[in-house]
């Protein structure tokens, strides 16, 4: 019995130390279309998770709540199972799939 007490406070201790996410949330003007809108959501090996949100429009009339939501509904995805197209989604008005990247120089070849 005593091994299991060991374990359990083991445990409490482990999710104690539990991070919240790093968070980093990009919006754009006007108004928020979620359809549109990407989330990456990775996994580190030290047990951290980073979320990068793309609004598409405006966060003013989003909630915490919808916010939360929204990002929930995304996977978390391990670090090295990302590709480049997960961490640059594709922008509206972007008919090239070669080029995903938000910043104009990435991601073109010269």
């Amino acid at each position: 019995m005593s091994s299991l007490r060991h374990r359990l406070k083991r445990l409490e201790r482990v999710q104690a130390a539990v991070q919240e996410p790093f968070r980093i949330i990009v919006t754009g003007v006007g108004r928020l279309n979620l359809a549109e809108s990407r989330c990456t959501r990775t996994l580190s090996e030290n047990g951290g998770v980073t979320e990068v949100v793309w609004l598409n429009g405006s966060s003013n009339d989003l909630s915490e709540e919808e916010l939360e939501k929204f990002i929930a509904s995304f996977p978390v995805q391990r670090a090295g199972d990302l590709r480049h197209s997960d961490l640059f989604p594709p922008f509206k008005g972007h008919s090239d799939e070669s080029d995903r990247s938000p910043h104009p120089t990435i991601g073109r070849e010269s």
